[in-house]
């Protein structure tokens, strides 16, 4: 948990368990008659393959549970220290204070793979589908999984056979992140998805039979960088980085309203390229009209040191605060949707934050640290970020949900956010 080289050696060596598995068993098993799928597995055999994906995802999410998802039981004493030796990082002291906790709550970080909350949105809706994609040594497996109820819980793997992708992650990287607006880069993007909708999805969808109604996509590492809409084109689809769900946290009473945020850094931050100008108040004007079709709406805005009626001269409509990460997380608690313009921030692979502003305009992060102090802030809330690339996850197997599973992990009930970089006045539309 504490070690990122080692969280990678483990999610690598529990998906070449589950690959070398499938190998095996889609070897034994009887030839498939239809295009791009070699085999199919289900019953017991499927099921263990599906146990030892699970633990190659654990890896990816245990930092961030460890962090935010407090078990009932214990006290607020043990979770501070507990709090305390994460941060110090001392793996003996951590271990020492795990034992304790498990003491009276010997379920927590266990991993022990039932996809309660998986199975529950399966079930929520006939026709949804859980799908998770990962490259193998001979092509590609699928784990798909289907229910209607608790009796009729369905899993299957998948055999897929597909021509290289045109890009690498790398070079679709390299092709894209410069200007995401260009042909060069539209076209890469348009290569890449056209290639995983015809060689991925298509066997997918000829095995199923019939388009599902929803599908929470679990891509592997060459995939994440893919839009998914563009992928399951005309099928409503959610990202995940695993199968197994976060549970839901049980929501305080959330009215139907929306908050609006904005943090700019303005013309005199230190680096003025990343002020937001004329774009962020045109965003911020145009949100604030669309909300207000849907119900009451709440602006909480800065730019640089200036905040609330500096900017907008309304107190119905405007918080009399800065944009700061702790005023942020007392507003939200009001809302049901909650709208967010501001930077993006990855300081390490495990500390994604979005970038705040205090009353003197300086930058004051909204992290894992201030998301567990305030523990019920953001669950049961569904949340637009229209910030750069907080929608990204990491090329690596085990590599955290950047700024967006961060929040998911702190009980959002759902986040849209860009895979890339975002034009206000297109983010706004959207």
């Amino acid at each position: 948990m504490l070690d990122r080289e080692g969280r990678e050696a483990e999610a690598r060596a529990a998906l070449e368990a589950a690959l070398a598995l499938a190998k095996r068993h889609g070897d034994e098993a009887v030839a498939v008659v239809s295009p791009g799928l070699d085999f199919v597995l289900q019953g017991e055999r499927a099921e263990v393959i599906r146990k030892w994906l699970l633990r190659a995802q654990s890896p990816v999410r245990r930092p961030l549970r460890a962090r935010l998802a407090r078990p009932a039981g214990v006290s607020a004493q043990l979770w501070t220290l507990w709090e305390g030796a994460l941060k110090r990082s001392g793996a003996r002291e951590v271990g020492d204070t795990l034992r304790r906790i498990h003491e009276s709550a010997p379920g927590f970080l266990a991993e022990d793979g039932d996809m309660s909350a998986t199975w529950q949105w399966l079930e929520s809706k006939p026709g949804h589908v859980a799908v998770a994609v990962v490259r193998s040594p001979s092509g590609w497996v699928a784990l798909i999984a289907q229910a209607s109820d608790a009796s009729h819980r369905n899993c299957w793997v998948l055999g897929i056979s597909a021509p290289a992708p045109p890009f690498t992650p790398e070079e679709l990287v390299a092709a894209i992140s410069p200007d995401p607006t260009s042909a060069s880069a539209q076209a890469a993007h348009q290569a890449m998805t056209h290639w995983a909708r015809v060689h991925l999805v298509g066997p997918i969808l000829r095995f199923l039979g019939h388009p599902p109604s929803a599908v929470l996509w679990v891509p592997g590492p060459d995939l994440r960088l893919l839009s998914p809409g563009a992928i399951w084109s005309g099928t409503p689809v959610s990202t995940s980085t695993s199968l197994e769900l976060p549970e839901l946290r049980h929501a305080p009473g959330r009215t139907r309203s929306t908050l609006v945020a904005m943090a700019d850094p303005g013309p005199s931050a230190t680096d003025p390229g990343r002020a937001l100008g004329d774009h962020g108040r045109l965003a911020r004007e145009s949100l604030v009209a669309a909300a207000r079709a849907r119900g009451p709406v709440r602006l909480l805005a800065s730019v640089g040191d200036r905040f609330g009626r500096a900017i907008v001269d309304d107190p119905a409509l405007v918080r009399l605060s800065p944009a700061s990460a702790n005023d942020l997380l007392t507003e939200a608690a009001e809302h049901d949707v909650i709208v967010l313009i501001a930077h993006g921030s990855m300081r390490s692979a495990e500390d994604a934050a979005l970038e705040c502003l205090d009353e003197t305009g300086s930058v004051e992060y909204l992290d894992v640290e201030r998301l567990a102090a305030n523990p019920n802030r953001l669950a049961g809330a569904t949340i637009l970020l229209l910030s750069c690339e907080t929608g990204r996850i990491g090329e690596r197997v085990a590599e955290p949900g950047g700024v967006a599973g961060t929040l998911m992990s702190a009980g959002a009930r759902c986040v849209v956010a860009p895979l890339w970089s975002v034009h206000l006045d297109v983010a706004a539309h959207l």
